[in-house]
């Protein structure tokens, strides 16, 4: 993940590998999609959602359960 974008922030490979250090112990799970897209988090009563998309479309990619990671 260092190398992935490198013009990315924080500027500098050792901050990179640093935050990503920082947060390891935190992450459970981990899944990478190489394509443009966007999401969309919906929270209602019923939960908290994430609604993934690819490009510029309106079809669903893939709808992610988030509340359950927040009982974590």
């Amino acid at each position: 993940l260092v190398e992935l974008e490198p013009e990315f922030q924080p500027d500098t490979k050792e901050q990179r590998q640093k935050m990503l250090e920082d947060e390891k112990p935190y992450i459970t799970y981990f899944e990478y999609a190489n394509f443009p897209g966007y999401a969309i988090v919906n929270v209602s009563d019923s939960g908290i959602n994430a609604d993934i998309y690819t490009g510029d479309s309106g079809k669903v990619w893939k709808s992610v359960p988030l509340g359950l990671m927040l009982n974590n």
